[in-house]
């Protein structure tokens, strides 16, 4: 057979031909049933339209699988997400991951799927896909973000990984709701919570370190803060950065040290606080940068014997800010060091005697003694300071301001007690020398109960004090007026005899007598206070002997005026103990009221002027027994009283009527007597008004023909035998026929 025959090649291609079609059959056959995801697409056939996938010697199995899966082949040819990037093996073979025909129960997508890709589903990296997982993202399960990632089958059109959005906001719901242009992670990131903003950069002047690292921004971007979150990217340009005393309103610094700071560094009020405390500190109390210059802007500069001193030696560490740091004046000494005075010199500061540096030896000199109430002076100066202010100064019971300045602290009194109550010696005698003693100065009435005037005062000093033959102990002779007189040495008495005879006794000589001579009385000399008898009236005019006499002699001490008890006997009280009573008694009788007004005998009526000055209104129904009424209280007194001895009125003629009125009945009411006018008159109106009734006080009632008759018809003149006349009233008839005739006419 020869090779190079066309019958030869011919057949040789015929059955390669023939294999070629039986192999192409053979690899078509389907190895098994699809997938439930595959088997749902109507294309497919349920698995009979092999060519589907399938298609042909110039169709491959990949561009099958892209033909429904673009989104696959647009990340391989831009060399991105999980089949452009991350896959260890050829993106182009889909089947070495995703194989096919094995049943509906298999899963196209599956753990094994990853693992053929050299990948581990729950550790998978994302940062193929430009988000990286981590944080809070880390922690999450793939289905909790791709809520299909386990769903089998696959529902046709929906995609198990692909198709999310990365915004945050596809996820979580957007709480500044638009307001801020930049991504959320670059704010929050995934490592920390929400509220923690963990990737937030603060403005460079404002860094976000220390006690204001907050989690929370909304605790300092608060509503109406004008700095709300949502806001704050509006703000063009931006807010000025916030002062510390924006925020914090309750700072525990005094408003002096405050200001005393802003000017010391030239720095603005609000921000001051920076200046010490930084914001890096954990709290507000921590560690600060506080320095010497600005602890003088508190009003304490911290010199000598300060300057070396640790805070805690004068700050403690324990309490409230207050307690621990209270506004110490500099030059208050006390407020840290105990008081060695104890209290002496509580209204003075300690650097008033004391230099700052070191307490000994003090500043308080001679010059500074000067200015107290004690000068040293003299002896006085060569003296220690303990030798006057006793006690311990280190135990703090050395006296200073309560010790005794008087003289007799130190030295023996020898005028004791008599200047007892003096402001001191040196009134009289110099610090030299006891017996250094100016005379001219001592004055008698400041250093003793007794001052010098008048005849006192011309008297010689020995007169009263006598001197001793012999001085005493302490060198002294003057005598003392007890020893001469007795006790007490300012009464008069315990010198001179009282020619009163004790009748003002209790009472002081010189409440009515000067010093210079018994008879010069003080004036006006008070009648009335001293002896219980007030001079009024004429009593004021009368000359004194006219009551008092003349002293008998011998006088006692010079005196000549004499008592009254010499010259009027009994009660001065009493008018009749010196005037006789003109009234002889009339007005005190049992039936005279003895008190009237508190004014008792010849005071209820008589004012001690003149005897016929009646004091207010003679109350003569009261004081006489006869009350004036009508016509006769317009009476003139000596109408009724003629007058007696001299002008003096005499007393009345009675009290009743006939004893000074004639009586006009020449006795037709006689009873008794005596005529009653009182019984029909009255003294007021006398005869226009009677108080007579017929009815009852007569035999004959009126009745009414009667009644309209004038008494005169009845009651008519009658001839009397002296050749007078008088009304008749009685006796008359009481029957008709004594007025009427029986005719009917009036009897005649």
């Amino acid at each position: 057979m020869k090779l190079r025959s066309p019958g030869i090649w011919l057949s040789a291609l015929s059955l390669l031909l023939i294999v070629a079609v039986a192999a192409n059959d053979l690899e078509r056959t389907s190895p098994g049933p699809l997938s439930a995801t595959h088997a749902q697409v109507a294309e497919l056939d349920g698995g009979r339209r092999c060519d589907a996938c399938h298609g042909g010697w110039l169709r491959s199995m990949n561009s099958s699988c892209n033909a429904c899966h673009e989104e696959i082949e647009e990340q391989v040819a831009a060399a991105r997400g999980l089949h452009g990037v991350t896959l260890e093996v050829d993106p182009a073979a889909c089947e070495e991951c995703h194989s096919e025909h094995r049943g509906a129960e298999f899963r196209l997508v599956s753990p094994a799927s990853f693992t053929l890709a050299g990948l581990e589903r729950e550790a998978f990296d994302h940062g193929h896909v430009d988000f990286d997982l981590g944080g809070r993202h880390a922690e999450l399960t793939c289905a909790e973000c791709h809520p299909r990632a386990d769903d089998h089958p696959l529902a046709p059109g929906t995609q198990r990984f692909l198709g999310l959005d990365q915004d945050c906001e596809s996820c979580h719901d957007d709480p500044h709701e638009g307001g801020f242009a930049r991504t959320c992670d670059s704010c929050h990131g995934q490592e920390h919570a929400f509220e923690e903003i963990a990737n937030f950069v603060h403005v460079e002047s404002f860094p976000l370190d220390g006690s204001h690292a907050r989690p929370v921004c909304a605790e300092c971007h608060v509503e109406d803060s004008g700095y709300e979150i949502e806001d704050l990217a509006g703000f063009e340009p931006r807010p000025p950065d916030r002062t510390c005393e924006d925020c914090h309103d309750d700072s525990p610094h005094r408003d002096t040290f405050v200001d005393g700071v802003a000017a010391l560094t030239l720095a603005e009020r609000g921000d001051t606080c920076g200046l010490c405390h930084q914001a890096a500190q954990e709290s507000f109390a921590g560690d600060s940068t506080f320095d010497v210059e600005l602890h003088a802007a508190s009003g304490f500069a911290l010199d000598e014997p300060h300057v070396d001193l640790g805070c805690v030696e004068c700050h403690s560490e324990d309490g409230e800010f207050a307690e621990r740091h209270p506004g110490r004046e500099r030059d208050d000494c006390a407020a840290c060091h105990e008081d060695p005075h104890a209290g002496q010199f509580a209204d003075a500061g300690c650097i008033e005697c004391h230099r700052e540096t070191h307490f000994f030896p003090s500043l308080f000199d001679l010059d500074a003694h000067a200015e107290t109430a004690f000068p040293l002076e003299a002896g006085h100066t060569a003296v220690s300071c303990g030798a006057c202010h006793l006690g311990d100064v280190a135990e703090g019971t050395q006296l200073f301001t309560e010790t005794s300045t008087t003289c007799a602290t130190c030295h023996e009194e020898a005028h004791q007690p008599a200047f007892d109550d003096s402001s001191g010696c040196a009134e009289c005698h110099g610090t030299t020398t006891f017996d250094d003693v100016d005379g001219e100065t001592f004055d008698h009435g400041s250093w003793t109960p007794f001052a010098l005037d008048g005849a006192h005062l011309e008297a010689r000093c020995e007169a009263c004090h006598p001197r001793a033959a012999r001085a005493d102990a302490l060198g002294r002779r003057f005598g003392r007026v007890a020893a001469v007189f007795g006790e007490p040495t300012t009464s008069c008495a315990t010198c001179h005899a009282d020619p009163h005879d004790e009748a003002f006794a209790g009472e002081s000589c010189d409440a009515c007598h000067s010093t210079a001579h018994f008879t010069e009385l003080v004036v006006p000399f008070d009648h009335g206070a001293k002896t219980g008898f007030a001079l009024t009236g004429a009593h004021l005019e009368a000359e004194c002997a006219e009551c008092h006499g003349t002293y008998p002699e011998p006088a006692v001490a010079g005196r000549t005026l004499g008592r009254v008890s010499q010259v009027f006997s009994g009660s001065t009280e009493r008018c009749e103990t010196c005037h006789a009573d003109i009234h002889e008694g009339a007005f005190d009788g049992p039936d005279r009221p003895a008190l009237v007004e508190q004014r008792e005998g010849c005071e209820r009526c008589h004012t001690p002027t003149a005897f016929d000055d009646i004091l207010g209104s003679f109350d003569h129904g009261l004081w006489a027994g006869y009350a004036l009424e009508g016509a006769h209280a317009e009476l003139d007194c000596a109408a009724c009283h003629t007058s007696g001895a001299g002008d003096v009125l005499g007393p009345a003629a009675g009290t009743d009527c006939a004893a000074c009125h004639a009586e006009p009945h020449v006795g037709q009411f006689l009873e008794d007597g005596r005529t009653d006018c009182a019984r029909c008159h009255l003294e007021t109106t006398w005869l226009e008004e009677l108080s007579f009734d017929h009815g009852t006080d007569a035999r004959f009632a009126l009745d009414e023909a009667h009644e309209q008759l004038p008494c005169s018809v009845c009651h008519v003149p009658w001839p009397l035998a002296d050749g007078s006349e008088a009304v008749r009233y009685k006796p008359l008839g009481t029957l008709c026929i004594e007025c009427h005739d029986h005719g009917g006419g009036e009897q005649q």
